[in-house]
């Protein structure tokens, strides 16, 4: 009988250790942009304030300029309510075309985009064209930019801080830093962030398999 409590012991054991190993080996989550849309203002570059959409939810994002009176820039937000904290977390996107299709601008032009991290709300609005931005992911220039390539930035410290805040939404903003000129932008599209847990729930399925166990001791004693 007691080799056969240390046996069912041991397999629970087993049990706990293979789930915890499983949560500390856990690879990257993939989180999808939740919503994208294109947003244009009603001034030339450099503006600062969204007026109309140059596309619908869903399309690729657009960024640059319409005619010379507008400045396009591109927004995404990803929802976090079901995400863990992270430690690491990789935004990427790639671009779906040299110049635009919705308003026939040319590209891939002499410009460059930065990239900025905001607290969303899960849907697109006119105010996240100028949302205070929580961090600066990084740039780049436009004039190397061919159709396909994938952009990656770090994006670590702005998916927590998002993670943690009321709305649980990271939103995401490519922007023009420099003058795109006259009818010029890129399309965008494939926003994901790679996200990888930290390593808090293996210690918490940790805590539940002693739990398990030591209940476990005790109705086998009963």
């Amino acid at each position: 009988m007691r080799r056969l409590n240390q046996s069912i012991l041991c397999g629970v054991g087993a049990a706990v250790l293979a789930q915890a190993g499983a949560v500390r080996d856990a690879t990257a989550a993939i989180v999808a942009v939740g919503a994208q849309r294109s947003i244009a203002s009603s001034g030339a570059f450099p503006a600062t304030t969204g007026t109309h959409f140059h596309s619908n939810l869903g399309q690729p994002d657009e960024v640059g300029s319409f005619s010379s009176s507008e400045e396009v820039r591109g927004v995404g937000e990803f929802d976090l309510a079901a995400q863990p904290l992270a430690t690491s977390a990789t935004l990427s996107f790639s671009v779906s075309q040299l110049g635009s299709s919705y308003f026939g601008q040319t590209g891939p032009g002499n410009y460059t985009i930065g990239v900025f991290a905001y607290l969303g709300d899960n849907t697109i609005d006119f105010g996240d064209y100028s949302a205070t931005s929580i961090a600066t992911l990084g740039s780049f220039g436009t004039s190397a930019l061919t159709a396909g390539q994938t952009l990656s930035f770090n994006a670590t410290a702005a998916y927590n801080a998002a993670a943690l805040s009321a709305g649980k939404s990271l939103g995401i903003r490519l922007q023009p830093l420099s003058d795109p000129g006259t009818n010029v932008a890129n399309q965008f599209s494939g926003f994901q962030v790679n996200a990888v847990p930290e390593p808090a729930s293996a210690a918490a399925a940790g805590l539940a398999g002693a739990g398990l166990l030591a209940g476990r001791r005790r109705r086998l004693r009963a």
